[in-house]
């Protein structure tokens, strides 16, 4: 495809994710990087050297402004998530927006009806679908485990001690921060929603933010997902298995980097 017939992307927000996402919209054919945004300029300077042409603003109100666009790549802490998806989707733009997309459901259900209503294609950015645990979903449509009955799982990341992640009014905490992948598998992976949600959570007394959190997700027919979700870890790592009458999948991963490697900078 010639680069100039390939959708034009504008990214909001450039830190260390954001810049990430913007590196695989240069590599990719069918994308092109035309702007970006973040307060911070040197964080936007760094992603806008990544590609020629690339216009650096320090809005997204600005980008839209002055560029034209296709789809925006949404990378911001939590609680920028909604918003800026919502002002994106009613300038008529197709987004990415990074999990969990809002901090609570009358946000997201805000967006989602955005969304439909204006026509645009919204897709939340939940990575984990795109690695081991598609080959999971694909066995389990194909009936290999059996009756799924069960899922568990448990993932985690090293303490959150400063800055976005580490505050609650920003959606800072692994709940929010990881948490939701596992969620979202179960979810995936079950098809269908749960009947009820419980939870146990123990708060750090400094921050404020959640620590270890022990989740169930219960559904119909008397399946079950737990959760252990914290950010004591020595290291990221995650585990799941689903468990069902035939046989067990099981996926997951680890990595030794820090949770300030893993976190996005402040839009």
């Amino acid at each position: 495809m010639d680069k100039s017939e390939a959708l034009r992307v504008g990214l909001v927000g450039c830190g260390n994710h954001g810049g990430a996402l913007a590196q695989a919209v240069v590599r990719s054919e069918t994308l092109r990087l035309v702007a970006c945004a973040d307060p911070d300029a040197a964080a936007g300077g760094r992603v806008a050297g990544f590609s020629d042409g690339v216009s650096m603003h320090a809005s997204l109100e600005a980008l839209l402004d002055a560029s034209d666009v296709d789809a925006v790549l949404i990378a911001t802490p939590h609680d920028m998530l909604a918003p800026l998806a919502l002002l994106a989707i009613r300038a008529g733009k197709h987004l990415l927006i990074e999990k969990p997309m809002a901090l609570d459901e009358p946000q997201a259900k805000e967006v989602e009806f955005a969304a439909a209503s204006a026509g645009v294609t919204c897709m939340v950015g939940y990575s984990f679908r795109y690695g081991m645990a598609r080959y999971v979903h694909e066995l389990l449509a194909q009936g290999v485990v059996g009756d799924l009955r069960a899922i568990t799982g448990s993932i985690g990341t090293p303490p959150m001690n400063s800055r976005w992640i580490a505050q609650p009014e920003s959606g800072g905490g692994p709940l929010l921060f990881v948490g939701c992948h596992l969620i979202d598998l179960a979810l995936w992976f079950i098809g269908e929603e749960p009947a009820s949600v419980s939870a146990s959570v123990e708060y750090r007394p400094d921050t404020g933010a959640d620590d270890t959190s022990a989740v169930q997700l219960e559904f119909r027919n008397g399946r079950i997902a737990q959760f252990c979700i914290t950010q004591s870890a020595a290291g990221f790592f995650y585990d799941l298995q689903v468990i069902g009458t035939r046989a067990r999948l099981r996926c997951g991963g680890a990595t030794s980097c820090s949770s300030k490697s893993k976190s996005k900078a402040p839009l």
